[in-house]
């Protein structure tokens, strides 16, 4: 009995992962189509697609806040990088 459990529930868990992997692919496939997207727009860059960009490649380190006003700021840790 504890066997069937067992089992069971690695299936379902099996499942969960499966969609957040699909789901996982879905968004990441879109952030690259806006990469793409920006980098073969050159022309079309102003404060908003630099703040895109920001936002992009900020890493893991790197803690993106925005502002009441919209205002983008780029911390790594207590230090602040970008504004």
């Amino acid at each position: 009995m504890k066997i069937s459990q067992l089992q069971s529930e690695l299936s379902d868990m099996k499942v969960n992962m499966d969609t957040l992997e699909k789901e996982r692919d879905f968004y990441f496939s879109k952030l690259r189509d806006i990469e793409v997207f920006i980098q073969a727009n050159p022309n079309e860059s102003n404060d908003l697609v630099q703040n895109i960009l920001k936002i992009l490649y900020a890493s893991e380190e790197e803690k993106v806040i925005i502002g009441e006003n919209g205002e983008l700021t780029v911390h790594r840790g207590d230090e602040k990088m970008q504004e």
